[in-house]
This record gives C-alpha cells, structure tokens and sequence, in this order.
C-alpha cells in the first residue's frame, strides 16, 4: 500500500501518509463490509472549506475501484462562539442520533478524536455539487420540504434528544442572553441604535418564552444556504444538510426562519407551504394565531446572532438600522 500526498496544495493540515492511508484502508472495508487495499490515496482542499480544514480524498483501491471522501477536522476554530461548544457536537451527532436514520445528511464512513493533530475527524461521503446558493429556487423549496421531514422524524425522538448532553438547550436564557450579546455590540458601533434596540431587547423577554414553549424537535442552529447540498447526480435531487456545530434542540422554526432569510414575500411563502405541508400531522406547528408571533420571534433571535458577529464584519451603520427596524416590526408581531 502506497500513499500520495498533494503538496501543491495549500492548506492541507500535515499528515502522516502511511498512517492516513491505513486508516482510510481500514474504514473503507468496514464501510464496504469487505476488504480492500488502497493502492493510491491523493488529497486536494475542499472547494468550500471555511472555518475548520476540509478536504476531499480520492482513495483508489486495488482492481482500479475510487472512492471519494468528504474529511473534515474540527479544532477550536470560532472558540468565542458561544453555541460551537463542545467541538466534538458535530461527530457526536453523526455517531449516534444520525446512524441508522433516513435523514438528509451525508453518509458517515468514520472518524474520531485524532491525537496526532489534535482535532476531531469525520469522514464523510463526497457530494460532489454546489451548496443552495448556486442552485436555482426549486432547490430551495425542496430543501425546505426535507428540513420539515428531518424536524418531524426527531419530534418523535424527542427522548433520545433530551438524552444527548451535547446537543444545546434552546430555552429562554438562550434567547435572553443572545439578545443581550446583540445589545453590546450595537452599543459599540452606535449610542443611537443602542438606545433603540434597548426596548426591543426588553420586550423580547415574551418572544423567548414562546420560542421556548414550542414543542421542540432537532435545530440545525445555522442553516443559510452555505450550508444546505444539493446532489443532483440523483432523481429527485438529493439533499444534505451539513456542518451541525450549533445543533440543539428546540423550537423547529428557527432553521425555517433562517433558510428564508433574504427571499422576497412571494419566495418565502413558497418555503413555508413546503416546511409546514412536510410536517403537517405533528404537534411542530403552532395554532394560526400563534404562528406569526413564533415567526418574529425566530427572526428576531437570528437577528440578534447577526449583530453579535457585525463588528467583525465592519458594517455600515445603515445595515445596523436596517436590521434595527425589521427587529422593531417583529416585535409587533409578537403581541
């Protein structure tokens, strides 16, 4: 067994080759449920590897078969974000609630804490296509209907989330104390905007209280485009939701809410029809009345999130009004 490294690549976290090529031989026949012997192993960066290190390897097997693998190693990237802790969530949810589930997620091949590097690895399935946003809007709504699917299968495993110590609890001191992190870093760019968004704080303390009420099913906790697969190697197309550092457990609408995000009226009401259609049946949706009070309420949560990442983003200080106003109209909403 020989093992090739693509040191052109710029990027790559340094490995052992042997050890790597070992440890891909041996996960690949336990995947496969049959021996095999790697005969060449090259490794390149993935295309959208942001925050933790990611790359794709191309093991090619003895008898000429490939097999390629999506590997990500998670370190303590974004250390100060107070819904990444603890680095190792996202593993721990592929070894556990998502094993032996028919859920939209990548297929695990293996992994686990790698002292060598000090990082958690995850082996993954490649997907080899673009994330939503280089998709046309259909992908969108059908991402939304299979988010529902996802949200209806863990409501009825409700037990073995509230088992899981690692996943977050999105209760009301989670809101409460998001929205005082947002407070603060408005009140660093802006003594006006402060001052505003002082009252929308406080009168949040309700919409918190109802997110938290909320029947609760699994949370992505980030779920933008960014961070939805489609592969349309496959009729209907399929679709992956990946990088689950955030996920927790509670109110379903938030990851709604924030794959609508930046759609107009007429495109948001489509992602809603395909979300609520999908998990019609369950106890995941509030009453009419209710819901667009739960609606502002997770959009003013993922506001919030917002403006506590905007100082390192440099914003202009219009974009901070513009959010300030559209968490002032949610508010409304509420009551």
């Amino acid at each position: 067994m020989t093992a090739t490294e693509g040191l052109a690549n710029l990027g790559l976290i340094e490995r052992d080759p042997v050890h790597l090529a070992q440890t891909v031989q041996d996960m690949l026949s336990e995947f496969l449920r049959r021996p095999v012997v790697v005969e060449e192993l090259s490794r390149s960066v993935a295309p959208m590897a942001n925050r933790a290190p990611a790359e794709v390897l191309t093991a090619t097997l003895r008898g000429g078969e490939e097999h390629r693998l999506f590997l990500k190693s998670i370190g303590n990237e974004e250390g100060d974000h107070p819904d990444k802790q603890p680095r190792d969530r996202e593993p721990l949810l592929y070894r556990s609630l998502f094993a032996g589930r028919a859920v939209p997620v990548p297929t695990r091949v293996g992994g686990g804490w790698n002292e060598a590097i000090g990082r958690h690895d995850l082996y993954l399935e490649h997907i080899d296509d673009w994330d939503l946003r280089y998709q046309e809007v259909e992908y969108w709504y059908l991402a939304a209907a299979r988010l529902g699917h996802l949200h209806r299968a863990f409501a009825q495993a409700r037990e073995e989330l509230l088992a899981s110590e690692y996943l977050l609890r999105f209760d009301a001191a989670h809101f409460q104390a998001w929205a005082y992190r947002a407070l603060e870093a408005v009140r660093r760019q802006s003594t006006d905007l402060a001052r505003r968004y002082e009252r929308v704080v406080r009168a949040f303390g309700r919409g918190g209280e109802l997110l938290a009420a909320q029947p609760p099913t699994l949370v992505h906790n980030d779920l933008s485009g960014k961070n939805v697969l489609v592969d349309r190697s496959v009729r209907p197309a399929r679709i992956c939701f990946i990088d689950w550092e955030m996920a927790g457990i509670g109110c379903g609408l938030l990851d709604l809410a924030h794959l609508k995000y930046g759609f107009g009226p007429a495109e948001q009401a489509r992602l809603c029809a395909a979300y609520y259609e999908a998990v019609r049946g369950s106890d995941l949706l509030p009453s009419q009345a209710e819901l667009t009070a739960v609606l502002a309420a997770c959009e003013i949560h993922e506001t919030n999130v917002r403006l506590w990442l905007s100082p390192r983003w440099s914003l202009p200080e219009g974009r901070l009004a513009e959010w300030v106003d559209d968490t002032e109209a949610a508010i409304e909403r509420i009551f």
